[in-house]
């Protein structure tokens, strides 16, 4: 594995467009023009480009279904009957294509979630398997809509750092899915004891213990130090790296 930076994750990254269309409720409704938003399988509407969503979408598994010639999209949930007319071929081609690729980009399509490994007061960690390969990887899923504005923020700038480290000494992030209520994160496994149990074993965590470039027997199956001399962990339980 390389040292460089931009991680290139397995199927991909989330969809992200934008731009104004017009939109109606139903066929016999006024067309009402709007700034519309797609990150990762939600669907934004906005008044105007800037301002903040007066509504929004989940894409998970909704029907996508649409008319060139009328330049139309119907988007079908079960709850909302949506339809979206686009000013041009290519900027129909353009939608249609990403609310497609959104509506069919789930963390099921391509993993099965397994065993409960780890738990937090916002998210929980599983075993997954990759259904087409069979290797074995930890998924976190974190509930957005039970995890406090604050938190969430934190966790979107991690991701942003996690999309870009590719290390060998960093727990390896290889996909990420996201949905308007729920975020998963497919990560490398670690099997092993936890960094808890490395203290309660150690009793004493000296200078030597995390050294990385005098690790004890023990320390390999909780983390991997890093080379650069800083002392970065990597935790087990899939959640963080942490510098001492």
């Amino acid at each position: 594995m390389g040292t460089g930076l931009e991680v290139e994750l397995r199927h991909g990254h989330g969809m992200e467009v934008e731009g104004y269309l017009k939109k109606q409720n139903n066929l016999l409704s006024m067309k009402k023009r709007r700034f519309f938003k797609i990150t990762e399988q939600t669907l934004f509407c906005c008044h105007e480009e800037g301002q903040g969503p007066s509504w929004e979408m989940d894409l998970n598994d909704v029907r996508i279904s649409g008319r060139l010639n009328q330049l139309r999209i119907n988007v079908t949930s079960p709850d909302r009957n949506l339809i979206l007319y686009a000013s041009s071929k290519e900027e129909y081609d353009t939608w249609f294509d990403a609310l497609q690729k959104s509506a069919l980009r789930n963390v099921e399509e391509f993993y099965e979630l397994g065993t409960m490994i780890g738990e937090g007061a916002f998210a929980k960690v599983f075993t997954g398997l990759d259904k087409n390969t069979l290797e074995k990887f930890a998924i976190k899923v974190i509930e957005k809509n039970k995890t406090d504005p604050q938190e969430l923020e934190f966790i979107n700038r991690e991701l942003n750092i996690m999309k870009r480290v590719n290390h060998p000494n960093v727990v390896r992030t290889y996909d990420i899915f996201e949905s308007k209520d729920k975020l998963h994160i497919v990560m490398e496994f670690m099997a092993g004891a936890t960094l808890a149990d490395v203290f309660k074993a150690k009793k004493e965590f000296t200078h030597s213990v995390r050294s990385p470039y005098r690790p004890p027997p023990t320390l390999p199956l909780t983390c991997r130090l890093s080379d650069h001399g800083a002392g970065w962990l990597v935790l087990p339980r899939h959640r963080n790296f942490k510098k001492f």
